[in-house]
């Protein structure tokens, strides 16, 4: 799957809210149809111009778990860069920009490096794709009602012959849950959003969790602002990272 499908498609115990504009009440909204709801989606997430936030990440696998810090800061929908540390050394570099994708991971060319202490920048790729303001979400098809409160949107993911399933809450209208099925509609990862607080009423997850074939993970955001000035220089790549192809 590359970055430009997972853009496309579409992260918590949070410690301290330091913007303003946060509340905890989430907007709440008078179901009528699919249609109206996705509209209503891609309405609000188009007030999004720019995302800072800082992070915790626990990576978790059978050889145990590690805990690092991050900061993310984007201007969706195809601009990112994203850096995750261990006390003070870069364990991950990503930048998201016009040219591509641009990756420098302290893990490459190391021999056996535990699953707990390796990052994949496809896995948190896939995480970052689904948070507000990323994707268009017009291109998902809506299914059928997973029950009364909530409605399921799907999308084909080429050219993989995949595809992802998530479940969005109606009176919200917030991404519960997304599953990725390949080919044969096998369930290879799952995310799980939660913890949602509202920023100028934008409606974003304060906790991610995701689980599959490669491992465990949890994104723990304790600050987020959304809409403020970005640095000229935000999405100007490390010299230590390689682009993807």
């Amino acid at each position: 799957m590359n970055h430009r499908n997972l853009l496309s498609m579409i992260l918590v115990g949070l410690a301290t809210m330091l913007n303003q504009g946060c509340t905890r009440t989430l907007p709440r909204y008078q179901w009528h149809d699919a249609a109206s709801a996705i509209s209503t989606m891609q309405q609000r997430d188009s007030g999004i111009q720019t995302i800072s936030a800082t992070f915790s990440l626990l990576l978790q696998s059978g050889e145990g778990q590690v805990e690092l810090r991050g900061a993310i800061v984007a201007q969706p929908p195809n601009q990112l860069r994203l850096r995750a540390w261990k006390v003070t050394r870069t364990v991950l570099d990503m930048t998201l920009n016009s040219d591509g994708l641009f990756v420098f991971s302290a893990a490459r060319g190391k021999k056996n490096t535990s699953a707990s202490t390796t990052i994949t920048h496809d896995r948190l790729m896939e995480a970052v794709a689904f948070l507000p303001g990323f994707g268009d979400i017009t291109s998902w098809k809506s299914g059928v009602a997973a029950n009364q409160n909530f409605f399921t949107l799907s999308q084909s993911i080429s050219p993989d012959n995949a595809h992802m399933t998530c479940s969005i809450d109606k009176s919200t209208l917030t991404t519960s849950a997304c599953t990725y099925l390949d080919e044969k509609g096998l369930a290879r990862q799952t995310l799980t959003f939660d913890g949602y607080k509202s920023f100028n009423n934008i409606a974003w997850p304060m906790r991610l969790s995701g689980k599959g074939d490669s491992g465990n993970f949890e994104i723990h955001f304790a600050r987020v602002t959304i809409n403020e000035e970005l640095s000229p220089r935000a999405f100007v790549p490390s010299r230590r990272a390689k682009k993807k192809s």
